[in-house]
């Protein structure tokens, strides 16, 4: 009996945060078995070594032209294939008369800058290029990731 009220009691106050099931349960409900969170609702269980931040994009703008660079960005960037990839970090440094600078990191690395004036291209052209430069980037910085392990011989590659 008391398994099935810890069930009962996990399922009526347990939710779901980020994938993550919280159950709260009221010490009478509690006994000395250990119960599996995916077996009392069914939730995804994930491992430690999983980065949830892979294939995410992060947006550090300040001004409407960073925000309209951003979301065409995001929106193109989502035809890529991002399973397994880090995170993309957009940021835009904004200057009294020379526009806002885009910068858009990969890996902690910079993979694009360019340079969003009122009296220039519109953002979404810049964002459209940027998109092409970052995804070709990425597939570079991808494919050299390997090669700096000394472990693999130049035929392993």
């Amino acid at each position: 009996m008391g398994t099935a009220l810890s069930h009962l009691s996990c399922a009526l106050t347990g939710m779901t945060v980020g994938g993550l099931l919280l159950c709260v349960q009221t010490a009478a409900a509690l006994d000395d078995r250990v119960i599996e969170p995916a077996a009392v609702a069914g939730a995804e269980v994930r491992t430690l070594d999983e980065d949830p931040l892979r294939g995410l994009i992060t947006r550090r703008t300040v001004t409407r032209f960073g925000d309209a660079f951003y979301r065409r960005f995001a929106s193109e960037w989502q035809t890529f294939d991002t399973a397994g990839l880090d995170a993309v970090i957009i940021e835009e440094r904004p200057t009294a008369n020379q526009g806002s600078l885009i910068t858009v990191r990969y890996a902690r690395e910079v993979a694009f800058r360019g340079v969003v004036r009122p009296q220039g291209p519109a953002p979404e052209e810049l964002a459209d290029i940027a998109v092409a430069n970052v995804q070709h980037w990425v597939r570079q910085y991808e494919m050299n990731r390997g090669r700096d392990d000394p472990d693999l011989a130049e035929e392993e590659l």
